[in-house]
């Protein structure tokens, strides 16, 4: 059958996300859903974590937002879905986002 995916998405610490994705991971493996196998989290819980301070005097400047800028920023890192392409019975999420290199690059989201 078709992967179902879960976004567990906050404000809160990284961690605290995980931990929350952890718990919904349980519970479904406690309902034994039928069809439901090889649950897994697709994070890292050792990711690095930046704080990046927006100057809001620019952000004015150029007519945006704060939240514009992180909608950007987290665009950039985890992409954004723009289409879905299908064949025969299969489907594929097309995303846009930087490649591995500029991801792993934080001066290319500062530039």
């Amino acid at each position: 059958g078709a992967a179902i995916n879960i976004e567990v998405t906050g404000r809160g610490e990284y961690r605290d996300l995980i931990h929350e994705a952890e718990k919904i991971k349980e519970f479904l493996k406690r309902k034994n859903v039928k069809g439901v196998e090889d649950l897994k989290l697709n994070v890292d819980a050792n990711r690095p974590e930046y704080a990046i301070k927006v100057d809001k005097q620019q952000v004015g400047v150029l007519n945006t937002s704060t939240f514009a800028v992180g909608q950007a920023i987290r665009k950039a890192l985890l992409g954004q879905d723009i289409t879905t392409f299908t064949i025969d019975d299969e489907s594929y999420d097309i995303t846009v986002r930087f490649n591995k290199k500029n991801r792993e690059n934080l001066n290319s989201l500062l530039d």
